[in-house]
């Protein structure tokens, strides 16, 4: 049978009790018997710390893994450990070093130079670790949503070569999936073509993010007819049709109008609030049933709506 909640936290804090008095046994036997040396104090109590901080953070850590695994999940259960490791065996150095009897002062500015060479010797990897502990924090999004990351290295673009009738209005650069995982270092994302794309955390926390999980969104067709089609009549048939379509949500926000035009054909354009979270499937509906209304026309023009 699983432990409760309680009890694991029983366990563990009859665990560091425990590993507490032994530390505290062992130190005073040792230093009873004399079998180290009284200039060896420090070094003992520094080994005695080190051992009784690493076992306390093991079974602290243990009892916080089934916790969070209960609450979280199990993706989520092991980043709270990653977190809890890295800060409680920080914690564990320094006391350690505060046992060894190096002085606050020698400490401090010890700490502050070795953390400016650590930082800037590996400013990318702590930066994609701390954004790590931003976004488990902050939770922009979860495993399992479909987004897009867009940062400043992949811009809005609007495209500006001809032709433009079946281009997007406005491009989106980045990278377009399911979260997979959200790691300390790395964020992967599990695209819509099956690959995957692990994405640096000091990048994920700086972007924006397009939420696609949506009950519903705009979708907009075009379409090019010939110039034999008369748009007067084309445009509400096709605005009916389109309105009895399964994949429309709202039939009053079916919009059916000519988006460009030249000599030769004109564009449909059609823009309609349609269920579900992708474009393609309502898109292709759309042109099917566009098919088959400019079909109509081109066999003979119909004198009323079906």
């Amino acid at each position: 049978m699983a432990p409760t909640r309680r009890g694991r936290w029983v366990v563990a804090a009859a665990g560091v009790g425990l590993a507490a008095v032994g530390a505290i046994a062992a130190y005073l036997f040792l230093r009873g018997l004399r079998y180290v040396p009284p200039s060896y104090d420090r070094y003992l109590e520094g080994a005695l710390v080190a051992t009784f901080g690493i076992l306390t953070i093991w079974l602290v850590g243990r009892a916080l893994h089934l916790e969070s695994r209960a609450r979280f999940g199990a993706d989520r259960a092991y980043r709270v450990l990653d977190v809890y490791r890295l800060v409680a065996y920080f914690l564990v150095f320094l006391i350690v070093l505060y046992a060894l009897g190096i002085n606050g002062t020698a400490l401090l500015a010890g700490g502050t130079f070795a953390g400016l060479v650590i930082g800037l010797a590996a400013q990318t990897a702590l930066g994609n670790v701390v954004s790590g502990v931003m976004l488990l924090l902050a939770r922009p999004f979860r495993e399992g949503d479909r987004v897009t990351l867009s940062t400043w290295q992949f811009p809005f673009l609007g495209p500006a070569y001809p032709p433009k009738f079946y281009s997007d209005d406005l491009l989106v650069l980045g990278y377009t999936g399911t979260v997979h995982s959200i790691g300390i270092a790395y964020t992967q994302i599990r695209r819509d073509d099956g690959t995957f794309v692990r994405v640096p955390n000091n990048l994920v926390i700086q972007a924006a993010v397009l939420a696609h999980d949506v009950t519903e969104r705009w979708v907009r067709t075009k379409y090019e007819v010939p110039p034999q089609v008369d748009p007067k009549a084309l445009l509400p048939l096709a605005r009916e049709r389109l309105q009895k379509n399964e994949w429309v949500v709202r039939p009053e926000t079916v919009s059916v109008t000519v988006g460009a035009a030249t000599a030769s054909s004109y564009v449909v354009v059609v823009d309609a609030v349609c269920r579900g979270g992708y474009e393609e499937p309502p898109r292709s509906a759309f042109l099917i049933e566009l098919i088959d209304i400019v079909r109509g026309f081109s066999r003979s023009p119909p004198s009323s709506s079906s």
